[in-house]
């Protein structure tokens, strides 16, 4: 992976999913990400299979459900790789919790974080709470690509995206993103694996 595109991509995050892509473009990431494409793969160890709950409507002026969802779309088959996965989809589920939630449970962030991929939670959370503003919706997760190289992994993901940025009357403030285009880098401690940078760009379809 390269890690210029990385430092570049991961300086804030998007609306609802919270993660802008900074650079050439000036696209921006999830934050406030919301589409799929599905290939073979696996789900999460001990993960339900994906909802199929409505994501909320972002026309404007049409308050939406106060819930949020991440679930666990296509993951690369070796048992490898899962391991991998599931940390990517842990810190996505905590992410997305937090940005709901308006709150960062420290414990179980930084049990799959690390560094930048912290830092993206705690700016946006204390954005939104300035604002008056929150994220419902629902999210799908899959991974494409993983790679391990000692202790550093580096990973493709795209994420199938539902979630929106609403007011304190549940109301959209803009509409949500299809999807995300995401890369990935993941640090090991000992039989850990934590996720410590992250950048992409929006999609129209994962």
């Amino acid at each position: 992976m390269n890690r210029a595109f990385l430092t570049r991509c991961s300086c804030a995050l998007l609306l609802a999913a919270g993660l802008t892509a900074c650079g050439d473009g000036e696209s921006s990431l999830p934050g406030a990400p919301a589409a799929s494409r599905s290939a073979a793969g696996t789900t999460p160890s001990g993960s339900a299979t994906p909802s199929t709950t409505a994501t909320p409507s972002a026309s404007a002026g049409t308050p939406v459900a106060d819930s949020i969802e991440v679930v666990p779309g296509s993951f690369p088959e070796p048992d490898s790789a899962l391991a991998l996965s599931d940390t990517w989809y842990t810190y996505w589920k905590v992410r997305m919790q937090a940005f709901h939630d308006v709150s960062v449970q420290a414990t179980a962030l930084n049990a799959a974080a690390t560094g930048d991929a912290v830092m993206q939670v705690m700016d946006k959370v204390a954005q939104l709470r300035t604002d008056g503003h929150h994220v419902v919706g629902s999210m799908t997760v899959n991974v494409k690509t993983v790679t391990v190289d000692g202790n550093r992994a580096t990973l493709t993901s795209c994420l199938d995206n539902g979630t929106v940025e609403v007011d304190g009357t549940l109301t959209p403030v803009g509409p949500p993103t299809p999807a995300y285009s995401l890369q990935g880098t993941a640090v090991r401690s000992g039989d850990s694996w934590r996720i410590s940078e992250l950048g992409g760009s929006q999609e129209p379809v994962c």
